[in-house]
């Protein structure tokens, strides 16, 4: 497997590589292979930002409310988040169902948040959506785009109370026992052993 790995990496330009192999409830293999953007050999325990992997951890956060009977899929976002407004008044009919499938209608045509400064916080991200049109009407089509999940993030927030990171903790990453797993407001705050491995 190790020269498998090793030999994608090599194939497919990426500079460096963290694996986990496991079996049912058991860790089986780990291993790093290739550099970080500082030039330092990857290994096993070096800590990688999951980038967009980490919604599946926002919609099972909110999945948690929804099973716990505080947040209904199919009611509109605004229920929860109250200060959640849109310069388009369709904005007023997205249901949370339709954040977590991307189908709220916001889109990269229409809110470029790749081109302008990230949120400082969940609740700055809403704020900053206050601009936003929608590029289709909530539910007629999926469009990928990450302020869906700032807005599912933050509904986490005003609904249990806590922070997202600490909702994580407490709630997601501690009983599983994810004990290196940590969730984090801006790239900025990343622990200084974190490499950038996948610029």
């Amino acid at each position: 497997m190790d020269r498998a790995v090793a030999a994608y990496r090599v194939s497919s330009s990426v500079p460096g590589i963290a694996v986990a192999v496991t079996k049912g409830a058991d860790l089986i293999h780990t291993a790093g292979f290739g550099r970080d953007a500082e030039g330092r050999a990857i290994t096993s325990q070096t800590k990688l930002p999951i980038a967009s992997l980490s919604k599946s951890f926002t919609s099972l956060a909110v999945m948690q409310l929804v099973e716990a009977g505080k947040v209904s899929l199919d009611a509109p976002v605004r229920i929860y988040v109250t200060d959640f407004k849109l310069a388009d008044p369709r904005g007023r009919a997205i249901t949370v169902r339709q954040l977590l499938g991307h189908s709220s209608g916001l889109s990269d045509k229409v809110f470029h948040e790749k081109s302008g400064p990230l949120p400082a916080s969940l609740s700055e991200g809403v704020t900053m959506l206050g601009n936003a049109r929608l590029g289709a009407e909530p539910g007629e089509k999926v469009q990928y785009h990450n302020p869906n999940y700032w807005l599912a993030a933050r509904l986490v927030e005003v609904v249990s109370g806590e922070s997202f990171p600490d909702y994580l903790e407490r709630h997601v990453f501690a009983p599983l026992g994810m004990r290196n797993t940590k969730a984090i407001d801006r790239l900025e705050q990343l622990a200084p052993q974190r490499r950038n491995g996948l610029n």
